[in-house]
């Protein structure tokens, strides 16, 4: 019942009952990118005239909240400099998370998109830290070797290996304040002195292909990150099927037993 609105004929009555509604229902809000939830608001009286809380801590979300003062909207300090029309969106979702109405929900996700949208686009990203160098193989000399035999030494990338226990191997292009930056991470699954050099080399191959032959568009608006061009570009790795053969046989394992090691030094 929390949320609900009573409409009695008596307006000391209505009240009464909206103020217990108020001190018994949710106290807060948020919204954060990839956030899928809603929780619900309680309808105040009236509209509150919710003050913005700048943090440095929030970067790319921000939170409703009821204080004994009253509510709070805790966002980023980029939203201080953002554009008149963002914020005017935030005004927007706090309004509607406050006062809901029929399609409400669907307004706030729209909002949220545009929000997110320009946040992505005006904050850069920071490198996150990691190190290339492994038991038997420095990524980083690694990379600049394959660099040079089969790119032209043309690419760059922040290379190192995963700070997560097995972990994914993946390529990002990252929106630094100096410009974009491609970072190369590979899986611990790799980081080992029996594992063939032409293993860990081929997966590198692998995602120095995303840089040289980025996602393309696809049928129906899709995105393809393995498309037909890039298939191409990564058999021409010389140790591509020994690659292939030695991952088929081993990597599944060895990543379980990477879980094992972890589960067992938590014990």
């Amino acid at each position: 019942m929390s949320g609900a609105k009573f409409r009695g004929p008596d307006p000391l009555i209505r009240s009464t009952i909206q103020l217990v509604l108020d001190l018994f229902g949710r106290e807060s809000i948020s919204a954060r990118p990839g956030s899928g939830k809603e929780v619900p608001a309680p309808v105040p009286a009236r509209d509150p005239g919710v003050p913005l809380v700048y943090s440095n801590r929030r970067k790319k979300g921000w939170r409703l909240s009821k204080e004994p003062s009253g509510w709070v909207c805790q966002v980023p300090e980029s939203i201080r400099g953002s554009p008149p029309e963002i914020q005017t969106d935030l005004r927007e979702w706090i309004r509607s998370s406050l006062h809901p109405f029929p399609g409400s929900r669907r307004r706030r996700k729209e909002i949220e998109r545009r929000i997110f949208t320009w946040m992505g686009s005006h904050l850069p990203d920071k490198i996150p830290s990691g190190s290339s160098q492994g038991r038997a193989v420095d990524l980083q000399d690694l990379f600049t070797e394959l660099n040079n035999a089969h790119f032209q030494g043309l690419l760059g990338a922040v290379v190192r290996w995963s700070p997560r226990i097995g972990g994914l191997s993946t390529h990002q292009e990252l929106r630094t304040a100096d410009g974009p930056r491609h970072l190369i991470t590979i899986s611990r699954a790799y980081d080992g002195l029996d594992v063939p050099k032409v293993s860990v080399a081929g997966v590198l191959f692998h995602e120095m292909c995303h840089i040289a032959y980025p996602p393309r568009p696809g049928r129906g608006g899709k995105r393809l990150v393995h498309h037909k061009e890039f298939r191409l570009a990564e058999r021409k790795f010389p140790g591509w099927v020994e690659w292939r053969e030695w991952e088929k046989k081993h990597l599944a394992r060895r990543v379980r037993h990477l879980g094992r090691i972890l589960t067992t030094s938590h014990n």
